[in-house]
């Protein structure tokens, strides 16, 4: 299985990038820290699974020019990958989780392989259980 990680937090990158190595250590893990970068790996139509961020900078070397929802942006990118080679998507993201919730619901209600959306939280590992979750069962 082969997985992108589209995050611009290093902490947050190498807290997921530990848990799919304990989890499925037989996965192909790439990462990403920018919507134009991740976008470009994931147009090559190579990755199971893409685990992606709500709020990333444009550009890797502009790392402070944070734009928020660009995970419905690089969903609608990734649509445009033949079926097929469209892999499964899953939103990781620090939100609150009443403010929030309805627009993540309403965006994987809107693209069919966005498989859902986790509330990541680096004090926790509650998120860990439900990615474990939904790449096993589609991947």
């Amino acid at each position: 299985m082969k997985i992108l990680i589209i995050e611009d937090s290093e902490l947050k990158r190498k807290d997921i990038e530990r848990f799919l190595k304990e989890n499925f250590p037989n996965a192909d893990v790439t990462t990403a820290a920018s919507y134009s970068s991740g976008l470009r790996k994931a147009y090559k139509g190579e990755f199971d699974v893409v685990i992606l961020d709500n709020s990333l900078p444009y550009y890797e070397n502009r790392p402070y020019d944070i734009q928020p929802d660009m995970a419905r942006n690089i969903l609608e990118e990734i649509e445009e990958i033949p079926p097929q080679e469209r892999p499964r998507c899953i939103i990781c993201s620090q939100y609150d989780g009443n403010t929030k919730e309805d627009y993540f619901r309403h965006i994987t209600e809107q693209y069919d392989y966005c498989i859902g959306y986790i509330q990541y939280d680096n004090c926790s590992s509650d998120w860990e259980e439900k990615l474990k979750i939904m790449i096993r069962d589609n991947s």
